[in-house]
């Protein structure tokens, strides 16, 4: 199978080519997974924009979260993310972001 187009700052991802990101140097099965992640939640925020942002079961948290377990594993990964310059994955980590707050402040609610 021919290797994945890398993503480049300014390229657009149409949501059927799956680019790879190269994020994290000399941790290839880090980058694939949130390759997977991201090229997957590209598909969705082009083409199920219904299925993007629908209250509870919306697939952008689903893919924040994903994301999210990366990020709390890896520290410095966010910044990393951020810096791709790619829009959906900035989404995503800001996304998790919110969850992350929701979360410490049901957790400050229940004491």
């Amino acid at each position: 199978m021919p290797e994945s187009p890398v993503f480049e700052k300014g390229r657009r991802n149409d949501g059927w080519t799956d680019l790879s990101y190269r994020i994290v140097e000399d941790d290839d099965e880090l980058n694939k997974k949130i390759g997977a992640i991201v090229n997957e939640a590209w598909h969705v925020h082009r083409h199920h924009r219904a299925d993007w942002k629908r209250g509870a079961y919306s697939t952008k948290d689903h893919f924040a979260r994903e994301l999210g377990a990366l990020l709390a594993e890896n520290p410095g990964l966010e910044r990393r993310c951020l810096a791709v310059g790619d829009r959906v994955l900035s989404m995503l980590v800001y996304r998790w972001r919110e969850l992350r707050k929701g979360v410490r402040r049901q957790e400050d609610r229940s004491g």
